[in-house]
């Protein structure tokens, strides 16, 4: 797995971010860092420190990015502002290979920093979608405007680079990212284990931007064909 980490400017969580990764317990890793413009020179070189610390491939790329520079069979997307369980990548590749999966999408736990406490996310999907790993358009459909569209997922490689998808992602784009990747695929996996979990500040325009339709959409007057 190439492990496409999001740099983003905040030195502590750049730091616990890099430990979660840097501590998991699949060994075909590499991790290639794509900092945000606004990133300073303490947060590059919490970088420069993790990559001579590690023996996991470390990168950098500072251009747009380029497929030709990944190497694993698989990319899973990644904030530096939250932070992995330790089988959260040997889990997610599992699922991944068992339905030879394009994407896998995964539950999340939530780090509410004001209030200092963990929780998981309600998706309020059904026990049908929650409990399936290999995902029919039916099922997709029917909860798709009530997912949360997270882009930090698992994803095939080669599908990605097929469609064309740019990873330099930011909150205003995240919402694209997500629909262009659902819907180019049928081959979509749902983890119901949490994975991830993803730091919660408080007027997180990111935060906010990722639940859109949540929750407000009264589903009778919504008919959707993912074909």
């Amino acid at each position: 797995i190439s492990l496409c980490l999001l740099v983003f400017p905040d030195k502590k969580s750049t730091a616990e971010c890099f430990e979660s990764l840097l501590n998991q317990t699949l060994d075909e890793i590499e991790i290639i860092c794509m900092p945000d413009n606004n990133c300073d020179e303490d947060v590059l070189e919490i970088i420069d420190y993790y990559k001579t610390q590690s023996n996991i491939p470390i990168s950098v790329m500072k251009q747009e990015f380029n497929y030709n520079q990944v190497n694993g069979e698989y990319i899973f997307l990644c904030n530096s502002k939250d932070w992995l369980s330790m089988v959260a990548l040997d889990y997610i590749y599992n699922i991944a290979k068992e339905n030879n999966s394009d994407i896998v999408l995964s539950s999340v736990n939530i780090y509410d920093e004001k209030l200092k406490s963990i929780y998981e996310l309600d998706y309020g999907l059904s026990n049908d979608f929650m409990n399936s790993n290999s995902l029919s358009h039916k099922l997709f459909s029917n909860e798709l405007f009530s997912m949360v569209k997270y882009p930090y997922n698992l994803y095939k490689t080669s599908f990605l680079e097929k469609i064309d998808a740019d990873l330099n992602l930011n909150e205003y784009n995240i919402g694209f990212f997500f629909f262009k990747t659902v819907f180019n695929t049928s081959k979509i996996s749902f983890s119901r284990e949490p994975i991830l979990n993803i730091r919660k500040k408080e007027n997180d325009l990111y935060f906010f931007m990722a639940n859109d339709f949540n929750r407000n959409l009264n589903k009778e007057y919504v008919s959707f064909d993912v074909d």
